[in-house]
């Protein structure tokens, strides 16, 4: 699969592929689906995704453990969403088009930041696939 031109692979991306490690998601780009998208906000994610012609949902929430000021182990737990519950989140997916926004990069005045928290979205189809980061939107609800 191929990156999209507008996703965003900076440090968050190296980030995002070490918990993956951990929760037992696969990465974006190794999904094989005709369609899949998730939404990430750090301490959770929900995955949408076509198998075998049926839409399947699952939320996957984690937590991670620190000591002594160094990261530790992380504990997750996944649970498969109802059909009912996964038709409407795939429905708000494409009422609001979430597959189709810019990264943060590419919307004007939008920054990057350390604290708050960061979105992340993911798509791919069977061609191509993009990962794209939000930081604190709501930073910017005023100005967009």
């Amino acid at each position: 699969k191929i990156l999209t031109h507008d996703s965003d692979t900076v440090f968050v991306f190296d980030w995002y592929n070490e918990i993956l490690s951990h929760v037992g998601l696969k990465a974006i780009d190794k999904v094989e689906s005709a369609y899949c998208f998730r939404i990430w906000d750090g301490l959770s994610t929900i995955e949408i995704k076509q198998q075998d012609s049926k839409l399947v949902g699952a939320v996957t929430y984690m937590v991670q453990q620190y000591k002594d000021k160094k990261e530790g182990r992380i504990y997750y737990r996944t649970y498969l969403l109802s059909d009912k519950t996964t038709e409407g989140i795939y429905r708000l997916i494409n009422k609001y088009k979430l597959t189709e926004l810019p990264t943060h990069r590419k919307i004007s005045n939008w920054e990057s930041g350390f604290d708050g928290i960061t979105y992340i979205t993911e798509f791919c189809d069977s061609r191509s696939y993009a990962f794209k980061t939000y930081w604190t939107p709501t930073y910017y609800k005023d100005e967009i």
